[in-house]
């Protein structure tokens, strides 16, 4: 409500810290400044909306209120823009086991899947540099053989369209993969119970092939 009021014409997140900035230089009287935050509030979730148009003649603030003076109140706030995801690929390592069991890691708590497990997954690349041969050839999985699935698993993250490209192997014995620390077997329905979206995505498309 305080955006438009000051007509304040900047994406929401910059418009939030112009308020405070000017909402510091004019205090109002002591012994209302509680009565006023609450008739904001009240002014902000009936009349003012942020969503949707504002009911801009019933305002008892109309007048002094600068976006409804310049008839942009129901243009703000601002929405921030929009930037376009950054197109990208990755291999996804679906290792199972005869029972069906799946290797899965800890993710490192920064970046994509913070602390989450996952399947191994190679780091993102932009779709022009990826090459997934490459990255087979260099897997740390000497001895597996992997076979690579057709389509890959499309995933949009907040500024990431990523592709997944799943490869599968079939291990006879689990036991003579060398586990690094975070990794561990998983029963596949457990598997799936921990495993984001992306990855639960990727393992179906390993069961379809």
């Amino acid at each position: 409500m305080l955006i438009r009021l000051h007509a304040i014409d900047r994406p929401r997140r910059h418009a939030i810290a112009e308020v405070r900035r000017r909402s510091r230089a004019c205090r109002p009287p002591s012994g209302i400044a509680g009565d006023l935050a609450e008739a904001l509030m009240d002014l902000g979730s009936s009349l003012c909306t942020a969503r949707g148009r504002p009911d801009c003649s019933a305002c008892p603030l109309h007048q002094h209120c600068e976006a409804a003076r310049r008839g942009t109140a129901g243009q703000l706030p601002r929405r921030a823009e929009t930037r376009e995801r950054r197109k990208m690929a990755a291999l996804v390592f679906c290792i199972q086991g005869p029972a069906g069991e799946v290797l899965l890691a800890r993710r490192p708590a920064d970046g994509l899947l913070g602390g989450m497990w996952a399947m191994p997954m190679s780091t993102p690349v932009s779709r022009d540099e990826f090459d997934p041969d490459a990255l087979i050839r260099k897997a740390r999985w000497r001895s597996i053989v992997f076979a690579s699935l057709p389509r890959p698993v499309r995933h949009l993250f907040t500024h990431i369209d990523l592709q997944a490209h799943v490869v599968r192997a079939d291990v006879p014995c689990p036991a003579d993969i060398v586990l690094r620390e975070g990794e561990r077997w998983w029963p596949a329905e457990a598997a799936r119970d921990v495993l984001p979206a992306l990855m639960r995505k990727a393992l179906d498309r390993a069961g379809s092939g």
